[in-house]
C-alpha cells in the first residue's frame, strides 16, 4: 500500500570452491520509491572438523551497515567471504507513487565467479493506492420534539495518502 514501507531481503553466498574477498552488493532504486534503510549480517560457515564430528551452526554476527545510496542505487561492501559464509542484505525502500517497483540486485568480488548467472536478481513489488477515509455524524437536536425539524451533519475526510474515488 501507498505509505507503507517495502521491505526487500537478499542473501549472498559463497558456494566456493575458493573464499571471495571484496565483495559488493547493490540494488536498484526504482523511481517512485526512496531510500530508508540498509542492514547487513553476516555468517561465516566454521570449518569442517574431522570426520565423524557434526559441525555447528553458523554463528551470526551484526555488523553496522557499511551501505551508502543515492537516488538511484544502494551500495553495500561485504568485505570478505570465506566459502559457506553469507550475508543478508536488507534494504527499506518508501513508495512514493502507486504502480511497480521493480529492483535489480548485483554482487561481485574481486575474484573471478565461476558462475556469474546466479550474481543477479530482480524483485518486483506492486504499490496500490491507500485512501484513509472517516466520517462523522451528529444531529442538530436530540432529542426532537414530534414535528420539528432535524438536521444530521456528517463530515467525510480522506486522511490519505492517496485520493479516494467512487
Amino acid at each position: 500500500l501507498l505509505g507503507t514501507d517495502v521491505t526487500y531481503t537478499s542473501t549472498v553466498t559463497n558456494s566456493g570452491p575458493s573464499p571471495a574477498t571484496e565483495v559488493s552488493f547493490t540494488q536498484s532504486i526504482p523511481k517512485g520509491a526512496g531510500f530508508v534503510s540498509a542492514a547487513i549480517a553476516t555468517s561465516q560457515e566454521p570449518p569442517a572438523r574431522k570426520s565423524g564430528s557434526a559441525r555447528s551452526a553458523p554463528a551470526p554476527v551484526v555488523l553496522q551497515p557499511s551501505c551508502a545510496n543515492d537516488a538511484k542505487e544502494v551500495r553495500c561492501l561485504l568485505g570478505n567471504m570465506p566459502v559457506g559464509g553469507s550475508a543478508t542484505v536488507t534494504v527499506v525502500l518508501r513508495p512514493t507513487a502507486p504502480g511497480e517497483l521493480q529492483s535489480t540486485v548485483a554482487v561481485k568480488g574481486a575474484e573471478p565467479d565461476a558462475s556469474r548467472t546466479n550474481n543477479r536478481a530482480k524483485s518486483t513489488a506492486v504499490v496500490i493506492p491507500a485512501a484513509d477515509l472517516s466520517v462523522t455524524a451528529s444531529a442538530s437536536k436530540n432529542p426532537v420534539p414530534i414535528g420539528q425539524k432535524l438536521v444530521y451533519t456528517y463530515d467525510l475526510a480522506n486522511k490519505g495518502p492517496s485520493p479516494a474515488h467512487d
